[in-house]
């Protein structure tokens, strides 16, 4: 004990706090990953383009969007790794690790008291939203990875040599890369070229080659994916995350988002006055420029309706939310109010982490338990309902479970609680029938409708999780 007290005492608190940080935000990681929970819905139609197909640079099937490097890497782990759901997410497994490391590089950069690195990378280790999509077959880690590596990079750009060609090609090769990996990458670029040519014009002519690279890849990807621009059912879905409905709607927008990174919207108010502080005391600071201006474009997309606002789809500017926050306690002198914002920003965030991957308390979507019972039970004309978009998910997993030819499968999608009891009351006579549930925005109400109606049938039986998903077995005579 003496030894390892030594030890820390040696290493100091601060780097003791970072190293405990790393392990932290790993271990979370890590765990949530090692659950394998069911792929959800969303994670299931990108997953039936993997299994289904080899060609990504044509548009997606059910109205999904991916970067084509994301598709490629992912097609290739899931041919080569036995276990598919683990396979399907290694790629925004490894990237989640990846961006704590390298986050934490971008702090020091960016941040300059010790205080404020350390807290920023807390944060940014136990923040939920990122330990989540860790473990789910979405692009929104490797997002936040690419966005992080290409504002690094801006450091280190004073060590390309001018006269070392096979650099400039590298980063550019580099910067290409990331790009086919990650939308994302287009915010992190126009920073980086931004703030170059405010501040550091005198390397222009030695990012010659690397700007037409990545430039010329840049351009190949827009047309590869410019039909999504035109994606009516995107669009639709994402229509409320626009910035184009007044002031308001603006304002809740920014606080949900921060709200989705810290917990509480508190902490939109100290983001805001951060902002501010930046500008008065650091306006001509590259380092200003470069963390707020993707959250401008962000902003400026959004209100021309072509880059959507909200949640996940903007999980890569949660380090800018994070910078800023800090950014303002580099400013605070007493150090009683900066441990007072520290904790006011991390405890809510540590809170949220704790609740929903230790304690399991995140949503899931499991249809395959439901599909294995059906497999063991049902016999010969049985019908089975699909409902309420869940289709996606049979699709999936179908091949997981040996269902006889004689079982008919139907598909339902009901809009509104009536027409679940007007359907069910056209039910066919004489058929016992299983009705699945395991993807809906209102699983539990849609699952207590048929209940209340089932209830009471012959034969009938019920198998369901605390997370609503459920099997219910019913004959009708």
């Amino acid at each position: 004990m003496l030894k390892l007290d030594n030890f820390i005492k040696g290493l100091g608190f601060y780097k003791v706090s970072i190293i405990l940080f790393f392990i932290v935000g790993i271990f979370l990681r890590v765990m949530f990953y090692s659950y394998g929970r069911p792929l959800w819905n969303d994670e299931a139609a990108l997953a039936l383009n993997i299994v289904n197909r080899w060609n990504y640079f044509a548009p997606l099937d059910y109205s999904q969007a991916a970067p084509q490097l994301f598709m490629y890497l992912s097609k290739f782990f899931y041919l080569i790794i036995p276990a598919k759901t683990f396979a399907l997410r290694v790629v925004p497994f490894v990237s989640s690790i990846l961006s704590v490391f390298v986050f934490y590089k971008l702090c020091i950069n960016i941040l300059d008291k010790k205080f404020s690195q350390a807290g920023a990378l807390a944060v940014f280790s136990i923040c939920y939203p990122l330990c989540k999509y860790a473990q789910e077959f979405k692009q929104y880690s490797s997002d936040v990875l690419c966005f992080l590596l290409i504002l690094l990079s801006y450091f280190y750009l004073g060590k390309i040599s001018e006269k070392a060609i096979w650099e400039k090609i590298l980063y550019g090769v580099f910067c290409s890369l990331l790009v086919w990996l990650s939308f994302s990458s287009f915010f992190a670029l126009f920073a980086l070229l931004t703030v170059i040519l405010i501040f550091n014009r005198n390397i222009l002519k030695q990012l010659f080659i690397p700007v037409l690279i990545t430039g010329v890849n840049c351009l190949a990807v827009i047309l590869v994916n410019l039909h999504l621009n035109s994606n009516v059912s995107l669009h639709s879905y994402w229509a409320d995350s626009f910035l184009n409905k007044g002031f308001l709607h603006f304002l809740y927008l920014n606080i949900s988002n921060i709200k989705y990174v810290f917990n509480i919207g508190l902490p939109f108010f100290f983001i805001v006055v951060s902002l501010v502080c930046v500008f008065i005391k650091q306006y001509r600071n590259y380092k200003t420029y470069l963390i707020v201006i993707p959250l401008v474009l962000t902003l400026v997309f959004s209100y021309l309706q072509v880059y959507p606002y909200s949640a996940r789809i903007i999980l890569f500017l949660i380090p800018v939310f994070i910078l800023l926050y800090f950014k303002l306690i580099d400013f605070i002198k007493l150090k009683s109010i900066g441990i007072l914002l520290v904790l006011l920003g991390l405890l809510p965030v540590c809170i949220e982490s704790a609740h929903n991957i230790i304690f399991r308390r995140y949503d899931e979507e499991n249809i395959l338990t439901s599909l294995q019972i059906i497999s063991k039970e049902a016999n010969s004309g049985d019908i089975v309902y699909i409902s309420d978009g869940n289709s996606i998910l049979y699709e999936y997993y179908k091949p997981y479970v040996s269902l006889q030819n004689s079982v008919i499968i139907e598909n339902t999608r009901y809009n509104n609680e009536n027409e679940y009891i007007e359907n069910l009351e056209k039910l066919g006579k004489g058929k016992t029938y299983y009705w699945v549930y395991a993807h809906h925005p209102k699983k539990f109400e849609r699952l207590r409708t048929v209940y209340l109606w089932t209830k009471n049938k012959p034969d009938f039986r019920m198998y369901s999780d605390k997370k609503g998903n459920a099997l219910i077995r019913f004959t009708i005579f």
